[in-house]
């Protein structure tokens, strides 16, 4: 085997760091909590999410925004969210479009509660298996990554198929899950020298939001608040002087590795 193709295998399966494998490993038990509330709840069964499924299904259907009317008036006729900017439904407007053309089947083995625990267990021990110091491990790891993230998707597209506004959820959901990767990204950038301080920023999240969890997977402020932390990670790498270039990011890259 030659020095280059022995080189190989740590850029493919990386080695992660306890504090990474730990942001993981919370970041996909965040995930659960907020997979229990889309597929418990339904639709229209969470906060505002008729308004929003309404808000998205007019965009949809007219190709513009609709017409101003007095929040009163919208209050009684359930359209109040068309106040609202419509990023959010037009993307939820996309992913609805998007699911009804992808293939998927579900894959239960067991009630939502087995399904869960046995989906964390393969993506928990790919990622366990990802700080590992032996290449062949780690492939492995990644391998099982791999087929969870798969699993995953393959649920959601099933969810979308059958539960009317699921997709544009389960997108609210997805921007939940982006928060607490900014969350971690934050506290890197206040200190770059305590690698332990990201887990405990996510862990302080974590602990506020199981409620906010099940809210945001039957809602629609997912989005907004996915995009008000990017804007503090920007603002800070600004006053920081920190910069985002190419190069940069590479070297911020292998300052984060082991």
């Amino acid at each position: 085997m030659s020095r280059a193709s022995a080189g190989a295998a740590p850029r493919l399966a990386p080695r992660l760091t306890r504090a990474q494998a730990g942001i993981a490993l919370a970041v996909a038990a965040l995930a659960l909590v907020g997979w229990h509330g889309v597929t418990t709840v339904g639709p229209g069964g969470g906060i505002d999410s008729d308004a929003y499924a309404r808000y998205a299904q007019y965009l949809y259907e007219n190709h513009r925004l609709p017409p101003w009317e007095p929040l009163p008036e919208a209050w009684r006729n359930g359209t109040y969210e068309y106040q609202a900017p419509p990023l959010y439904e037009v993307l939820g407007a996309l992913a609805e479009g998007l699911v009804d053309n992808l293939p998927s089947r579900r894959l239960e083995p067991g009630n939502l509660l087995v399904t869960g625990i046995l989906w964390l267990a393969l993506f928990g021990g790919g990622i366990l298996a990802l700080t590992a110091a032996r290449p062949g491990v780690r492939r492995a790891g990644l391998a099982a990554v791999a087929l969870a993230a798969f699993w995953g998707l393959n649920q959601a597209v099933a969810l979308g198929k059958e539960q009317p506004w699921a997709a544009g959820r389960l997108l609210s959901l997805a921007a939940l899950l982006g928060i607490a990767g900014v969350t971690a990204l934050i506290a890197r950038e206040v200190w770059p020298d305590r690698p332990r301080r990201m887990l405990g920023a996510v862990a302080v999240l974590l602990a506020l939001v199981p409620i906010t969890a099940f809210l945001v997977a039957v809602g629609g402020t997912g989005a907004s608040q996915a995009a008000a932390t990017l804007a503090v990670l920007l603002g800070i790498a600004w006053l920081l002087g920190i910069g985002w270039s190419a190069a940069t990011l590479r070297q911020r890259a292998m300052r984060a590795g082991p």
